[in-house]
C-alpha cells in the first residue's frame, strides 16, 4: 500500500509541511518511478531539489517535462520562482504570464505573496 501513488504523495505532503527534504526526496524519486506520468512527481521532485537549494537542478527538472504536461499550470509557476530565484526576472514574468493564462486569479494570488517572486511583486499586478 505504502508504494500506491496516492499514498507518495499524502505522505509527501506531510513530510514537506515538516521540512524533511531527505525523505521528501526518497517520496519524490519512488513516485517518478511508479508514476512518471503524473505531473505532481514531477513537480513534487522540483520542489524538493529546490528546497534543498539545488534551485538549477530543480528548473532543469521540469523545464525537461513542461511540454509533457502543457495545462498543468502549477509547473510554469514553479519555473517562474526557480528563475526568479536564480536571477532571471525577464524568464520568470515569461512563465508567470503562461501560469496565470491556464490558472486565472488563483496563481496571481499566490505569486503575490510567494517570497521567491518578491523581486516581481510590483510588476505582478500588470502581468
Amino acid at each position: 500500500m505504502q508504494k500506491h501513488a496516492d499514498v507518495l504523495e499524502v505522505r509527501f505532503a506531510i513530510f514537506s509541511k515538516a521540512k524533511k527534504w531527505i525523505v521528501c526526496m526518497e517520496l519524490a524519486a519512488a513516485m517518478l518511478d511508479l508514476a512518471p506520468d503524473r505531473p505532481t512527481a514531477w513537480i513534487n521532485s522540483a520542489q524538493t531539489l529546490h528546497e534543498m537549494e539545488q534551485t538549477e537542478d530543480a528548473w532543469n527538472a521540469l523545464y525537461a517535462v513542461r511540454h509533457k504536461f502543457p495545462k498543468v499550470p502549477a509547473i510554469p509557476y514553479n519555473l517562474a520562482c526557480y528563475a526568479a530565484k536564480l536571477g532571471r526576472l525577464d524568464d520568470s514574468q515569461k512563465w508567470l504570464r503562461k501560469a496565470f493564462a491556464l490558472g486565472g486569479k488563483k496563481f496571481k494570488r499566490m505569486a503575490l505573496v510567494e517570497s521567491d517572486l518578491k523581486p516581481l511583486w510590483p510588476k505582478i499586478k500588470q502581468l
